[in-house]
């Protein structure tokens, strides 16, 4: 059974709904991404399957804490 696309796991949303388009751009394995506007971090977090490194950024300051907390497990 193929697995389920991501909208379906986490939900639909403006951003969401081009993850699996962006995920299917990248190498199966990268060194280091950059997630520009990150916002709480769920498309970083999908990057850190992929990449040995991700650097997200975002202007919000709440956003940036956001992210931090839903991506703990995810720091080295």
């Amino acid at each position: 059974m193929p697995p389920l696309p991501i909208r379906a796991v986490l939900g639909w949303n403006h951003n969401s709904h081009y993850h699996n388009f962006l995920l299917k751009q990248l190498p199966f394995h990268c060194e280091n991404v950059l997630d520009i506007a990150c916002r709480t971090g769920l498309f970083s977090r999908l990057l850190a399957k992929r990449a040995d490194r991700v650097v997200a950024i975002d202007l919000s300051p709440k956003m940036i804490e956001v992210a931090k907390q839903k991506s703990r497990q995810h720091v080295y």
